[in-house]
């Protein structure tokens, strides 16, 4: 097996990183053939030993440097022999006199991946110089920097993530270093002074993607507003056209974490002609307008993009909108071809102008994923529903970041969508499409106080129809229809510090919801045979019994994944003390 490469390779690329290290101590054999694959990864758990590893191998090199300096020097005269009664320390590098090439002389080359030069960088600066062997006086202790360097060297093919920050940008000496590794980068993140005290250096920018290679895959920017003098704006002016030449990174994907610029940037749009996926935050007005006409005459593999963060931002008790309505639309209406995925973060507001354009033949046409989690208008779900034939993906519940608010749901009828002409639910072009639906179905009319049989019968008709939709998605792979979120009813408002007071409930709140029983609900699902996950937390349910579960694994016979079942219930120890491959803890579906 160890004298074919691609049979090594091939087993040894499937092992994770503990895994490799106890290969290597099989024996030689093994040691030869696994050793370069545990060095192919460095984790972070692996920095200590990976600070040593640098240090011995600096100090090494230091030596046989300096060995190679007196061995040019001419030969000293020759003096008088005087005795003396001490003997004459050895010199400071001689306990690194050794002909044994050390572990990151012979494997460096096999590095390809570490979490991140930054990373590295903090790594580097905690060296310990009295661990272990690698006792050295202080004026032997190489920089941060030396040692970067040093790594950047034994590691020639090693890729980053970088996250160059603004010193990067004020420091010559840092920036020199940066420019170094700008070619092994895969994933760049460029972000500016947050507190805007100092000035953003425009053609250092340049010079960062001039620098960039082909490796290039991501890059985020996160700057604030420029203040560029005349002179700076017109010796940019004269160095696009070089810089266009010159520049080779071409990233595949573009995040725009912050940006505010009353400068267009046409040579870095240009860069990102083989941009496929578009993330944004936050702009500002003008910087939309150019990102704008980027995106119309410079990015036509763009089919996919993301809007906003999935994270709560709350001012005095209201969720904060980083990105409205108008400016989405504007950013929609610029895509060359129609989008293939458009997903919606809680800090962007989508409201009537995003979902018409949406609404346009050209995207309807395309549209394969779809998510929203803040509130928007229901009706517009339902009218992508009945529009979208290539729809797999549609998820409206992100249980993460809904602390205190309620997630965007579907009312009943919308859903269920009846017509009353035909005397049967409407057609959906995407029923055979579908593979993940994460919704929450509501303003399910309840049944009455009184108990009328006309208010049962109507009640249990409407959750039939619910299921029978529901049994249209054939090839449907993962279903949630209950959430985790807690809303927290508002109290009141504090007018001393102008913000909301929160109940602070601990109780799930999922008024007038699908009821899923075994008749009503569980019947009208026997169709969906590649179902692999099922999330039903907070749900009104009847799924307690061993009759429920056992059903499941016979209809469903990929099912993975049951989340929402009481553990105290019989079905829970049911399923996992027969079916232990049935996972029963909580994944967020479609992420």
């Amino acid at each position: 097996m160890f004298d074919i490469q691609e049979l090594d390779e091939l087993i040894c690329l499937q092992l994770d990183q503990k895994s490799l290290i106890h290969c290597a101590k099989v024996n030689k054999s093994w040691y030869e053939a696994a050793t370069p694959y545990v060095w192919r990864t460095i984790p972070l758990w692996s920095w200590n030993k990976l600070r040593e590893h640098v240090f011995e191998d600096y100090l090494q090199e230091r030596y046989l440097l300096e060995q190679q300096r007196l061995e040019d020097q001419p030969p000293p005269a020759k003096k008088s022999r005087q005795r003396s009664s001490s003997k004459k320390p050895p010199p400071p590098l001689e306990r690194w006199k050794t002909t044994k090439l050390l572990a990151l002389s012979k494997f460096g080359h096999c590095v390809r991946q570490t979490d991140g030069f930054d990373q590295l960088l903090k790594g580097l600066d905690q060296v310990n110089v009295n661990h272990g062997q690698s006792k050295a006086p202080e004026y032997l202790v190489p920089s941060t920097l030396d040692l970067a360097h040093h790594f950047l060297k034994r590691c020639p093919h090693t890729l980053f993530g970088f996250e160059m920050t603004h010193e990067f940008f004020t420091s010559d000496e840092l920036f020199d270093l940066a420019l170094t590794i700008l070619p092994r980068v895969t994933a760049l993140s460029i972000s500016g002074d947050p507190d805007r005290r100092t000035l953003f250096p425009f053609s250092k920018f340049k010079r960062v993607l001039t620098a960039a290679s082909d490796h290039l895959y991501s890059l985020s920017l996160s700057l604030p507003k420029f203040q560029l003098s005349y002179e700076c704006n017109a010796e940019a002016a004269v160095s696009t056209d070089t810089l266009e030449q010159e520049i080779a990174a071409r990233p595949k994907r573009l995040q725009i974490h912050y940006l505010d610029s009353d400068q267009d940037w046409p040579w870095v749009w240009r860069a990102c002609g083989q941009v496929k996926t578009l993330e944004v935050h936050s702009m500002g007005f003008d910087t939309i307008q150019f990102l704008t006409f980027g995106i119309r005459n410079s990015m036509p593999m763009l089919d996919s993009v993301t809007f906003g963060r999935n994270v709560t931002v709350l001012s005095g008790g209201v969720a904060v909108c980083e990105i409205n309505d108008f400016q989405i639309s504007l950013i929609l209406s610029a895509g060359i071809k129609g989008w293939r995925a458009v997903h919606f973060g809680f800090t962007a507001y989508a409201g009537f102008q995003t979902l018409n354009r949406l609404l346009e033949p050209r995207h309807t046409a395309t549209l394969e994923e779809f998510s929203i989690v803040r509130a928007w208008e229901t009706y517009g779900i339902l009218r992508l529903l009945r529009a979208c034939p290539k729809l797999r993906k549609l998820v409206t519940i992100d249980d993460e970041t809904h602390g205190a608010y309620q997630v965007p749901q579907m009312p009943v009828m919308d859903f269920i969508d009846w017509n009353p002409e035909a005397g049967a639910i409407e057609p959906w072009p995407c029923a055979l499409t579908l593979e993940t639906l994460a919704i929450k179905i509501a303003d399910v009319p309840g049944r009455s106080m009184k108990g009328l049989r006309q208010d049962i019968r109507r009640y249990n008709g409407i959750q039939q129809q619910v299921f029978q939709r529901l049994g249209e998605f054939k090839n449907l792979k993962v279903l949630q229809l209950g959430h985790v979120a807690r809303i927290n009813a508002i109290k009141g408002f504090n007018r001393k510090k102008s913000e909301y007071k929160f109940a602070n409930s601990e109780v799930p709140r999922q008024d007038k919801c699908v009821h899923l029983t075994f008749t009503t609900g569980l019947r009208k699902l026997e169709g969906l045979n590649n179902l692999e996950e099922l999330y039903i937390p907070n749900m009104d349910h009847h799924i307690k019994d061993v009759r429920e579960v056992r059903w499941m694994v016979e209809h469903w016979p990929r099912l993975s994944r049951l989340f929402g079942i009481g553990p105290q219930t019989d079905a829970h120890a049911w399923l996992q003390k027969n079916h232990p491959e049935i996972s029963l803890l909580r994944k967020l579906p479609g992420h």
